[in-house]
């Protein structure tokens, strides 16, 4: 594959819970097992906060015609909490993304945030989101948080999340494509979402990732084998 290798183990985290050949929905707590037991080193879901405090996962911001962030959980009973998933991930390493709407004002973000942090602040989790607001008020919580980036980040931006603790970017595979690369901070870690075939396989390890994000894990552990890398950490080799 033309790969350069680096000498760390590089974790396979299965995308909202997805496994090669399943047909389970995505997001739910049967997914999760299924993706454990098929090898995945850690699991990444999405969640939505809800009117009375708890969290939902969800991709989309609507489900069955009602936004999940202005419902209250015991309207959304199909939707599983993140309570029930930490059930059954045990000491598995969990990918929380923090969804929210782009009209979500700063405080209920952070409030959200902060709730999201409570809830798993014993667990072996990363909290990411695409929204720096909540990022920020995860860090100043003293969790471990990543920015999730889909377009290049403005260095300032990277500076002042490092200064606030950052140590987690998690990179979109496109963004490589595009010629981008993480900064060279050697106490971050990175992970790269979603790589689902070997040429992207092969841009993620470009970067000498912590972890790779897939919705094909066990082909994923297959193409990391070719190239001769270790596997199967589920937790990041750094800590904030």
């Amino acid at each position: 594959m033309g790969v350069a290798q680096h000498a760390a183990a590089v974790a396979l985290w299965s995308h909202r819970g997805r496994l090669d050949g399943s047909a389970l929905t995505e997001n739910t707590v049967g997914a999760v097992e299924a993706a454990l037991r098929g090898g995945a080193d850690g699991i990444e879901i999405d969640v939505w906060p809800t009117t009375d405090g708890a969290f939902v996962l969800h991709h989309d911001p609507d489900v069955d015609g009602v936004t999940i962030q202005r419902a209250p959980s015991t309207s959304l009973r199909r939707l599983p909490t993140l309570e029930d998933v930490l059930e059954v991930v045990g000491s598995s390493m969990l990918d929380i993304e923090l969804k929210l709407l782009p009209e979500t004002g700063v405080r209920a973000a952070v409030e959200a945030s902060v709730r999201l942090v409570e809830l798993v602040r014993e667990r072996d989790a990363l909290i990411s989101s695409f929204d720096e607001r909540a990022v920020r008020a995860c860090l100043a919580s003293g969790a471990r948080a990543g920015l999730i980036v889909e377009e290049a980040p403005a260095e300032s931006t990277l500076r002042d999340l490092e200064e606030l603790g950052l140590r987690w970017l998690l990179v979109g595979v496109d963004l490589l494509r595009e010629g981008w690369r993480p900064p060279a901070v050697a106490s971050w870690d990175v992970g790269v979402w979603t790589v689902n075939d070997e040429e992207a396989f092969s841009r993620a390890l470009s970067v000498h990732p912590t972890a790779i994000i897939t919705d094909v894990p066990i082909a994923a552990r297959g193409w990391l084998g070719a190239v001769g890398h270790p596997s199967g950490t589920s937790s990041p080799r750094r800590s904030p």
